[in-house]
């Protein structure tokens, strides 16, 4: 019994330095464009702050749902508790992968130069791509420790390889959820207050080879970091 406790603990505390880490690789992204800002005079990329925070809400559902499974004891409510904060963490899960889109305003946004900032052309493309690049790799990475957590949950009661089967109807589905936020233009949050219009366009589009090779490919990157991310988790424990 106190070997058990021992191991709760270390688990919190193992939980608690990733947090910090990301938050703290969080607060660096958000340094670097207040350096942009600072320089420019400009916030065209102050949504990547907001895009970023978003990237935290699949994570701390998974952690909600890791730590909390310890208090349910029976196991018809254990799979309905699952059940149902699984699909919430599913709705949110896009959110962190979809920063990776961001990249497109680099190309769209124009580069605005002030006349007394030792900016140029060349170098603000530069500053934008790392800019860019930090977060949509934390964002990413967030997203994707969710996704572990949800998976060794999935190991606890489920086969393995039902578990895998869940994992990767997740990344294709987190896919084309990302395809209705850049090109539909919905979030998340429209699935509560819009949902018949959410349902319709998730509906219309699903067989739009657009849709469906975006989505892919998306999904089939998703899936592809995860696995590095996978075997660097068991190879440590």
């Amino acid at each position: 019994m106190l070997e058990k406790y021992h191991y709760k603990v270390f688990q919190i505390s193992r939980i608690i330095q990733l947090t910090l880490s990301l938050l703290l690789a969080s607060i660096g992204c958000s340094i670097l464009l207040i350096v942009r800002m600072k320089l420019t005079g400009s916030i065209q990329y102050s949504f990547l702050i907001r895009n970023l925070v978003l990237a935290w809400i699949p994570y701390f559902i998974a952690l909600f749902i890791k730590y909390f499974l310890f208090l349910i004891k029976v196991e018809s409510q254990l799979k309905i508790f699952v059940s149902i904060f699984s699909l919430v963490w599913l709705i949110f899960f896009p959110n962190s992968s979809y920063i990776v889109t961001d990249f497109i305003y680099i190309l769209k946004f124009p580069f605005f130069i002030p006349d007394k900032s030792f900016f140029t052309s060349n170098t603000l493309i530069w500053f934008d791509i790392i800019l860019s690049s930090s977060f949509a790799f934390i964002g990413h990475i967030i997203g994707l420790i969710s996704l572990l957590m949800m998976h060794t949950v999935f190991d606890k009661f489920m086969k393995k390889l039902t578990g895998w089967f869940i994992i990767v109807i997740s990344v294709f589905l987190s896919g084309y959820g990302i395809f209705l936020g850049r090109f539909i233009r919905l979030n998340s949050w429209d699935i509560f207050h819009k949902t018949s219009f959410v349902l319709i366009q998730i509906l219309s589009n699903l067989i739009s080879l657009k849709a469906i090779l975006f989505s892919s490919a998306v999904g089939f990157f998703i899936f592809l970091t995860y696995i590095i991310i996978y075997y660097i988790y068991f190879l440590r424990r």
